[in-house]
């Protein structure tokens, strides 16, 4: 009798810690019913009920946020030496009627490790982040979110021409925050996110800080991507790092195409650090080509010529590069190019292309589709609709190497 009486003044106080937590639980339950009866707040664990494991889960929490520790002698309920999970498996155990064993030789329940969960949050306002996004979490075998703004954007809030449209003055606000329609589910989980999002004049939109600012993520690891015309991520991802914590371990992102394939898609996020992904190992030559045969179409380099200078370019992946492809198939073609406004060559093609017109913010070494009729090398930065065709690998010095004045340009396939 002496030895229960001990054994309960040694369990009392946790086991009214845990009837505590659990009424919270009970209590959170009911609430999120009441706003949504697909929300379940209190099944911390995803296992479909509201039990012990959650209340388990739940204590962790607490005594990492709050630092709490509960005193050896009155925690440590079967006799190990140490207040751990165990502890509170006996305890639960006890409240439920069920017979315990105590003492060093008492099996220990063993907890699985924390999965390294991981999510793909993004925003897309025309579509095509949202398709790259999909494809991502697929790959990566991660969930998603959408960023979803309150109020939605029109094509108009999109039309950059126009200085007064939403996406201008919101760009032009540093202290903008769009608001932002529902939100993540118990973020905390996650460890790893690639964070995806378009480029409006050179930085991501604002509501990706409203994003940022409205979870805690130290010591997480974000890992970001943005679609654009022809601009690259540039200083974006770091001037989003400020909405985090300095904890926050940042990956360095890139632009994407839209017409990414899935396996460089893989091969990206593998070399990102974020994770390891399985990277399927597939032949770079059909196998219906020759051996001789190695000028695969997705392989064809441009080559550029002019004066002592030969250059190399990457095609884009669009109707009008496929056609400008099939047009140097014929052979080389040579355009007398001129210098226009400052940041160009442009000279006319003799024949027109399909157009795949975006709004385009230029950089060195783009090469451009005009009008469907004339070809413009880039050397400086421009903002307008364009097509682009393809990309020089290296525009070091290009305005130097063009040259002032007119100047006869040689487009050729490898």
């Amino acid at each position: 009798m002496k030895d229960k009486n001990k054994f309960m003044l040694k369990i009392l106080p946790l086991a009214l810690i845990f009837v505590l937590f659990l009424c919270i639980l009970n209590v959170v339950k009911v609430q999120c019913t009441e706003l949504n009866d697909n929300i379940r707040c209190g099944d911390i664990d995803k296992n479909g009920d509201i039990n012990i494991s959650d209340g388990v889960i739940l204590k962790q929490y607490l005594a990492h946020v709050t630092g709490i520790t509960v005193d050896k002698e009155v925690g440590d309920v079967n006799i190990d030496g140490e207040i751990n999970i165990s502890d509170a498996v006996i305890l639960m155990q006890f409240l439920a009627g069920m017979d315990v064993k105590l003492g060093a030789d008492s099996e220990t329940p063993t907890i699985p490790e924390k999965e390294n969960k991981k999510l793909v949050a993004y925003f897309s306002a025309t579509g095509t982040t949202k398709k790259l996004a999909q494809q991502t979490a697929q790959i990566w075998n991660a969930d998603l979110y959408e960023i979803t703004p309150q109020n939605p954007y029109t094509s108009s809030d999109l039309n950059y021409n126009d200085s007064n449209s939403r996406a201008n003055i919101e760009q032009n606000d540093e202290n903008a925050r769009p608001d932002i329609t529902g939100s993540v589910q118990n973020m905390q989980q996650y460890d790893s996110i690639i964070l995806a999002y378009p480029i409006w004049w050179g930085q991501a939109p604002k509501i990706i800080c409203t994003f940022l600012e409205s979870y805690d993520f130290s010591d997480k690891t974000i890992l970001p991507f943005c679609t654009s015309g022809s601009s690259p991520i540039g200083n974006s991802a770091k001037n989003l790092e400020k909405c985090c914590s300095n904890t926050t371990k940042w990956l360095e992102g890139r632009r994407l195409s839209a017409n990414i394939s899935t396996e460089e898609l893989k091969q990206w996020i593998h070399s990102s650090g974020i994770n390891d992904v399985k990277i399927e190992e597939e032949s770079t030559i059909d196998s219906t080509m020759n051996p001789e045969d190695t000028t695969n179409k997705e392989e064809q380099t441009l080559k550029i010529s002019f004066g002592q200078y030969q250059l190399e370019a990457i095609f884009e992946k669009n109707s009008s590069a496929d056609a400008f492809k099939e047009l140097l198939k014929k052979g080389p073609v040579t355009i007398n190019m001129s210098d226009y406004g400052n940041f160009e060559k442009v000279g006319s093609l003799g024949t027109t292309l399909p157009r795949n017109d975006v709004q385009v913010t230029t950089e060195p070494g783009d090469i451009i589709l005009y009008q469907g009729n004339s070809i413009t090398i880039y050397y400086d930065t421009n903002t307008w609709n364009f097509t682009k065709l393809a990309k020089i690998k290296d525009s070091e010095n290009l305005k130097e190497k063009l040259g002032d004045g007119a100047v006869l340009v040689t487009f050729s396939l490898e």
